[in-house]
């Protein structure tokens, strides 16, 4: 080789990163596998950005680029010396987006086609199409790029400053973990700290990490009035209604740019939003965000036990973790919903979680209860099939008595209820297991409870005698298990009230409360005993307390009126039949009695009108009025007024009626005993139009419970 080819070859131009046939630079994790390392408007290639890698581009210039580049375009001809320069400009000028190295090569190619054959820089009108083309789908390209960075932009400003979210995940964890496993907790803070204080750190420019913190800080929002100091409550403003809803807002718009990526970020972000949302809309968006996290998990492989070489042990036990808390509340919210089952457990391979000695840096270390959970689903899922739910066959009672109650006593003393202080931070975890033990014996023993009411108000509308049951009949024992269930429920429910431990937005305490109540007021048709009214009136209070954040919960309370006004309909119905065969606790002597009292009562009201109207002596009719209303509280304790309205209300949603005061009062859930009912009067005549009361006819269904107790009422 002659010293004059090697000088020139040496002293040659390089060649600038808009004429590259490949990308000028790539990542470290693409150069590693020799793969197409395509750069993205965020700063994180595509491949690094679908499987949420750490991406990271590092500029090396070799001494030969580093030589060239200090030589300048006077300096010894190149080889392309003798093209003009026109031509030179416009070659360079035909692709001026460098930051888009995907660009389509065929204009390019046509371009230096016609450099190559010394012809003019005009190009055909075939040429010219070809090269529109590629423009617009590099502005679609680059459009597309720049409203997800937008997006992930217009989410990063909703944060609150450090102090703020560092907060909100700690009461998240405090409050909102419960039987569940989110993330390591340690990690995720540390996580939360790189996040504010180190501004090039990839997690912000991941929309998965950014959408499961923006859900987490929702969700922590949501609970922040359980640290609302009591010194302070008085000067300090009340919180809005949803005061996560400015997070969980962007968590939602940034769930729709990792809806094609599957990391564990994403299956985070997408269980944590669920869990938000579910006491606001269980039957629709929580629904669908459980399901997106079970099948983003699916994905990833999470219900298999991993032997993956490279996987430690920690994130082994990690996976373990995440997988069974998904499956566990996925299942749970579809049996209380009465969707069918989306996974069979028979395909989970994944071990139950173990104990580490890392969980003694857990600030809220609930292992136990997390185990305790996944068991009992695990029963539970195989106890409850929908689709015998509606049908006249019954599993066996003796297999469920004996799996739950074997499932009970396996319980460490520090996840029994009566152990638990109610100031502890895992009392309502420990309650939500009871809880959910009490629904389980509810759901499998309910179509009892209508099957024996039928069959009794069959009889009696036939005047045929039923043909007598005996204590140890199957329909019978389910009847009864299915009662004592509710009021078990009712119990620990007054006990979670009364120390301050009732959610007033929270679905399970919600539906739990009103599942409970249901069975109360059906199994009353036929029995009843001294604590029946103080029963259905703390279920009527509970519900009414926690009914004014959300629009369902209003319409579930007056659903629940209408529903103790048909009893006591079909009661009456009842009692005239046998009411010393349907009420155990009362005699015929005293139902005579009452019999007596209700014809006294009416009369007395009645005279009592007619001696105001006639402006008789007022003193004597304002005795008379109180003697007769004290003998009508202390005999017919629930006076069916308002029951009836609230069906004729739910009847005909649309029907305006101007004579109803529309008065919506929250009532406060710190008081230390019940205070006096005020009329709870939701103006639903007035305030909700028929398409509303529409759209939340499947929210109301799966808010009280009845979506779950399918109750089937074919003649």
């Amino acid at each position: 080789m002659t010293p004059v080819s090697s000088s020139r070859r040496i002293r040659r131009r390089r060649v600038a990163d808009e004429d590259r046939k490949r990308a000028s630079r790539a990542c470290t994790r693409c150069k590693a596998r020799k793969s197409k390392c395509i750069e993205t408007a965020s700063g994180i290639c595509q491949r690094c950005l679908q499987g949420s890698h750490t991406c990271s581009f590092v500029t090396q210039r070799s001494n030969l680029d580093e030589s060239s580049a200090g030589l300048g375009p006077s300096s010894s001809p190149g080889p392309l010396a003798d093209v003009p320069d026109n031509i030179q400009t416009s070659r360079r000028n035909l692709c001026s987006d460098s930051d888009a190295p995907e660009n389509f090569m065929w204009p390019r190619f046509l371009s230096r086609l016609r450099t190559a054959f010394y012809l003019e820089p005009n190009s055909s009108p075939a040429e010219r199409e070809i090269a529109g083309l590629e423009a617009r789908s590099s502005r679609a390209t680059a459009s597309h790029q720049s409203a997800e960075a937008l997006r992930l932009q217009a989410a990063t400003e909703s944060l609150p400053p450090r102090a703020v979210a560092i907060f909100l995940s700690k009461l998240s964890i405090q409050h909102g973990t419960d039987c569940f496993f989110y993330f390591d907790q340690p990690s995720f803070l540390a996580e939360v700290e790189e996040f504010y204080n180190d501004l090039s750190s990839p997690l912000r420019r991941d929309p998965s990490f950014l959408c499961l913190l923006l859900s987490v800080l929702a969700l922590g929002a949501h609970w922040s009035p359980r640290a609302r100091p009591s010194a302070l409550s008085r000067s300090l403003p009340a919180p809005p209604d949803d005061p996560g809803r400015v997070f969980c807002g962007h968590a939602r718009i940034l769930m729709a740019d990792t809806m094609d990526i599957v990391s564990m970020y994403s299956v985070k972000a997408a269980f944590v939003l669920g869990i938000y949302l579910m006491p606001s809309s269980a039957v629709g968006a929580s629904y669908l965000y459980m399901g997106l996290a079970l099948r983003k998990a699916l994905a990833l492989g999470l219900h298999h036990e991993s032997e993956e070489p490279d996987i430690d042990s920690h994130e082994r036990e990690m996976r373990r973790r995440l997988w069974w808390a998904i499956y566990s509340l996925e299942r749970t919210l579809t049996i209380k919903l009465n969707r069918p089952r989306s996974i069979s457990q028979d395909v989970i391979t994944a071990h139950l979680p173990q104990r580490r000695a890392t969980d003694a840096l857990q600030s809220f270390d609930n292992l136990d209860h997390q185990v305790a959970n996944a068991r009992f689903v695990k029963i539970i899922d195989t106890l409850i099939e929908p689709a015998t739910w509606s049908s006249n066959s019954q599993p066996p009672l003796q297999d469920f008595e004996v799996s739950l109650k074997a499932w009970k006593r396996s319980l460490p003393p520090l996840l029994r209820l009566p152990n638990v202080e109610p100031r502890s931070p895992y009392y309502r975890a420990v309650f939500h297991l009871y809880l959910n033990y009490y629904f389980a014996w509810i759901a499998i023993g309910k179509t009892s409870v209508v099957s024996k009411i039928r069959s009794h108000l069959r009889s009696a509308a036939s005047s045929i005698p039923e043909p007598q049951s005996t204590e140890d009949d199957d329909v019978t024992r389910q009847f009864r298990s299915c009662g004592i269930a509710a009021k078990k429920m009712l119990n620990i429910l007054e006990d979670a009230s009364n120390s301050g431990n009732m959610a007033p937005s929270s679905f399970t305490d919600f539906q739990g409360c009103s599942i409970a109540t249901i069975i109360v007021v059906l199994t009353g048709i036929l029995e009843r005993d001294s604590a029946y009214e103080a029963r259905i009136a703390f279920g009527l209070r509970c519900l009414r307390r926690m009914a004014d954040l959300h629009m369902a919960g209003r319409m579930a309370v007056r659903f629940m009126e209408a529903l103790i006004s048909i009893a006591e309909e079909a009661r009456a119905k009842v009692r005239p039949f046998g009411p010393a065969q349907f009420d155990a606790s009362v005699n015929q002597e005293a139902s005579e009695y009452l019999l007596w009292t209700d014809w006294l009562n009416r009369t007395a009201e009645t005279s009592g009108t007619e001696r105001n109207r006639s402006n008789t002596a007022r003193q004597s009719s304002r005795a008379h009025s109180e003697t007769a209303q004290t003998v009508g509280d202390a005999n017919d304790p629930s006076p069916m007024w308002k029951e009836a309205a609230a069906l004729l209300q739910l009847r005909n949603p649309s029907t305006p009626n101007r004579t109803l005061a529309v008065e919506d009062t929250a009532l406060s859930t710190s008081a230390a005993g019940p205070p006096e009912e005020s009329p709870f009067d939701l103006g639903l005549d007035t305030d909700f139009p028929p398409t509303t009361f529409a759209e939340n006819h499947m929210q109301l269904m799966g808010l009280t419970g009845m979506d779950m107790l399918d109750f089937t009422f074919d003649i």
